[in-house]
């Protein structure tokens, strides 16, 4: 397997209608269709396929149906890394990833 760092993978083409799907996504964060507002600099808990992140939201854009949100990882215990390495190779390779934000702080990150 191809070790990707902080390569970036995005989804060509990503239908804007369909939300909670995720469009991009490296070691360091996400982005996302997503059906609710976020707040930026919000902090959040991402379950990305079997296990959960803490992250911070970056930006969150209005689109015509819901809204594009970033998130980058602020803790990604070492249990996880090489797992999260595996799905960023596997999303590079067009299989879909389950996600989710499962818990949202709306104070801004210090």
């Amino acid at each position: 397997m191809k070790d990707r760092g902080n390569e970036r993978i995005e989804l060509l083409s990503p239908d804007e209608t369909v939300k909670n799907v995720l469009i991009d996504l490296s070691f360091s964060g996400a982005a996302m269709n997503y059906a609710t507002e976020q707040k930026k600099g919000g902090l959040v808990k991402v379950k990305i396929s079997d296990f959960v992140l803490d992250a911070t939201v970056i930006y969150c854009q209005g689109r015509a149906s819901g809204y594009r949100v970033g998130v980058h990882f602020t803790k990604v215990p070492p249990e996880v890394q090489n797992s999260l390495k595996v799905l960023v190779d596997e999303f590079s390779r067009g299989v879909p990833i389950a996600f989710q934000i499962i818990e949202q702080d709306d104070k801004k990150k210090e």
